[in-house]
Formats: C-alpha cells, structure tokens, sequence
C-alpha cells in the first residue's frame, strides 16, 4: 500500500529533475538521512526496478553515473517511469474481493489463459465437435436456462445450484453452423458493452486523478514550492506537473495551448499553510460538506415495478447496478450537460453524475454543487464517505470537511472533465440500445422464432 505523501513524492521528483537535473534529484531521493517513516527511498528503487528488472543495482543514481552515454535517454525514460507510477496509484483501487456472487452468473474464459477458480464455482469446456463455446456461453445466459437454473435452487441462507444438477439443463440444440452465428453475435455484443464499461471506467479514472492531483494532493502547489526552493520558476514547474510535459516539450505546444496552460499554472497558489486538515494551499477555505451541497426534493420515488428494461429516462438506485430502470416519462429530477446532477446512496454510499434528466428509487439523495459547480462537488465527495454497514450515512458525509479551491480553478476543472462525462453518457445510452437489441433477439434466435439467417455476415 502506497503512503499518501507518495502522490506529492512523485510530483516533487519530476519537477526536481526538470529544474536541478537527474542526478542531484536522485541524490536526494537516496539519501540515507530521508525520513523513513515515509520510505523516500522506495520510489527510485521502485523506478529502477522497472527500468531494468535484471539489474543487479541497487541505487538508480549509481545505475545513471555508469551510463554517462545514456545520460538524456535514461532521464526521459524515469520520467515516464514516474509518471506512470503516479496514475496507477491514483487510478488503480486496493479493493477488498467481493464476497459471493450472483447465483448462476456465467463468463467466458479465453483460450489460451491460466486461470483459478474459487469455492462454488465451476470451470466448463465445450465439446467442440457438438457445440460451439460461444454459443454455449449464450444459452447459459438465457433467461430460459436462468429460470431451470433458478427453479434448481437449493435454499438456504444463500441459494445454491449442486453442481450435480448440471446433467438436468436442457439448452437449444441448433445445427452447428446457426450455433456459431449465434454465439458470434451474443459473444461479440458482450464484447462492445464490455468495452464501452472498461472506456468508462478509463474516463472517470481520469477525471478522478485530476481532481486528487489539484485539489486533494495539490501537486500543482508543491513543485511550485520545489522550484522555489531551487531557484528556478515555479510557473513552469507546476505547467510541467499540469501537463506531464519537460520544459522543453512545453515550448513545443501551440501559442493558444501554452497561454491556456500558463493562466492554469497561476490559479495556484505557491504556499501551504497549516489547517485543521494539514497543510493546504494558501488562500482556500476549509468548509463542510453540507455548506457545498443542495439537496434537491424528490417528488416521486420509484420501485420496480415501476420502472421498465428500457426507456427514455434513467431511475437510479443505491444498488451496485446503479441503475434500477427507465420510464418514458420527463425525469422529475433536472440535470443537463451544463448543470449537472448527482446521486449519493444513503446506505451504500454509491455516487454518480448524470447530465440529463433523471429519478431516483428509495433511499437515494440528489444534489447538486452550492458553492462549486456540480462538476467539482462531484468529485470532492465522490469516494470521501466509505460504506461502513449497512446504515444511513447522509449525516455522516455532510459533517465532513473538504478544501475549497479558487472558484476560477473549480471552473476550470469542469471545463475539462466535462468532455469526459459526455463521452462516458454517450456510452451509458449505446450500451443500453445493444444490451436490449441482444436481449431481445438471442431468446427468438434460440426459440427458432426469429430466422438465424438474418445474422449472417452481421457477426
């Protein structure tokens, strides 16, 4: 687990090496006398590591002075090396596994691949010569053999299906060649949905490093606060922070690009100062949580029965699925790609911002930013309250306390992230139109209702 100065460790190094040079940085970074409690000296061995796993090295700074011809290439290449170590600590979660899973859940392994599976789980293979795997993957999907699946449950606490219950399935049987057509039209439909997610999830990753590396981290902040210390200019160092870019990269930008980076550079400050959250950047305010939200009023909250696969407009809960079902009715609930809104799930904690309008079931509170724009309020209580039980944790949130930034800042920050949302709400409403084309045509297709022919040349 990475400390959380190391967010701040990994901005400092970059900008040092930009302004002092590679050696003096790695000097630094290796010195004995660093403070140990905060292992200093983990991010160049961690950086040579990945430079040169078969090096026998220990110190990255004696690994560069026995290259002297490498001198430039190994300096571009333990910048990306620290760049890369600082997005996958903010973008990759340290998660604790899920326990249980949806009864009768199917996925598709593969080949070739070496995998394990877990208690209550079972590794199926196809007999080629009798039925196509993807074809196979489909029909255990189906809601027809959902439904022997679930009618074969044991109860108990958890519902259970006894593997010995596998021989009494009956699935569809087509000729093989119409196997192959359906299963390469369900397989690579799951294929673009899975995509569209993983496109998603990419996005909103990126838009929540941002927002750690400005507001929580205050990158920005601290390299200004290196260069100051070294002499060199601060503005440039917190534009290389900002961009990821070197010095000279920066020189490489267009005019309107490099003016648009320099006005960012001067939104921050170039001094901590300590608070009652530790030390934050000058001039921004610490407040609650409460004074930053508007809760919106719910007019009608929703069930499931009143809702509908799909639709015109989005029904949120609290659930890991976020989304409960649609009606065709105008959403009570105003958002827009300007004004955004977002949800917080009272006993889940689950969030998200949506730009058009939505409703919400039981236990959900829409808001909106108070202070901020929607955009940035999103994203400084987006993972600020953890699920601890089962309970209401609305009153727990809106205690806390969070950093306020400049607002010309925050503006700025839902300038840029907002091109983001509007892409993954692109992708939220394809997925829907393929997930309800497939589950609409795959239970005709095994029926022999619908004409497997009609695929052909489609998948």
């Amino acid at each position: 687990m990475f400390p959380s100065s190391y967010n701040g460790y990994i901005s400092s190094f970059g900008a040092s090496i930009i302004q002092s040079g590679l050696e003096p940085t790695l000097a630094l970074f290796e010195n004995e006398n660093a403070s140990t409690l905060e292992k200093k000296q983990l991010l160049p061995k961690l950086i040579l590591n990945i430079l040169d796993e078969n090096s026998t090295e220990t110190s990255l700074l004696k690994y560069v002075l026995n290259r002297p011809n490498e001198k430039q290439y190994l300096k571009r290449e333990i910048l990306d090396i620290a760049i890369a170590i600082k997005l996958c600590i903010r973008t990759f979660k340290l998660e604790k596994p899920n326990k249980g899973s949806q009864n009768g859940a199917v996925c598709f392994v593969p080949n070739p691949v070496t995998f394990c599976i877990a208690q209550d789980m079972v590794a199926l293979r196809a007999k080629r010569d009798l039925i196509y795997p993807k074809f196979l993957f489909a029909a255990l999907r189906s809601q027809e053999v959902q439904n022997q699946i679930k009618n074969l449950n044991v109860d108990g606490v958890i519902p259970h299906f006894k593997k010995t219950d596998f021989n009494k399935l009956k699935l569809p049987n087509p000729c093989y060649k119409n196997q192959k057509i359906i299963g390469d039209f369900y397989f690579n439909f799951c294929e673009k949905i899975n995509l569209n997610n993983q496109i998603n999830q990419t996005l909103e990753s990126i838009a929540q490093a941002l927002f750690k590396s400005w507001f929580v981290d205050f990158e920005p902040v601290r390299a200004k606060i290196v260069a100051k210390q070294e002499g060199n200019d601060p503005e440039l160092a917190a534009m290389c922070v900002i961009s990821g870019k070197s010095a000279e990269e920066l020189q490489q930008m267009a005019k309107d690009d490099f003016a648009e980076l320099q006005a960012t550079a001067a939104l921050f400050p170039d001094e901590l100062v300590e608070s009652e959250l530790g030390e934050v950047p000058k001039g921004w305010s610490i407040t609650k949580v409460d004074d930053i939200l508007n809760r919106i009023k719910i007019k009608k909250r929703f069930k499931k029965n009143d809702v509908n696969s799909f639709g015109r407009t989005f029904v949120l809960e609290q659930g890991s699925n976020v989304i409960l079902g649609f009606h065709n009715e105008e959403g009570s609930i105003p958002a827009s790609k300007e004004e955004p809104a977002f949800i917080f799930g009272d006993h889940t904690c689950i969030t998200k911002l949506m730009l058009s309008n939505f409703d919400v079931s039981e236990n959900v509170i829409a808001v909106t930013g108070k202070e901020r724009n929607s955009y940035w309020t999103y994203y400084a209580i987006k993972d600020l309250q953890k699920f601890q039980e089962y309970r209401r944790h609305w009153m727990e949130l809106t205690s806390k306390q969070v950093v306020v930034a400049d607002i010309n800042l925050t503006d700025y920050f839902a300038k840029k992230v907002k091109i983001l949302h509007e892409e993954i709400e692109y992708s939220v409403r394809e997925n829907l139109v393929l997930m309800n084309l497939r589950n609409t045509l795959l239970p005709k297709l095994l029926s022999g209702e619908m004409e497997v022919s009609i695929l052909e040349g489609l998948s």
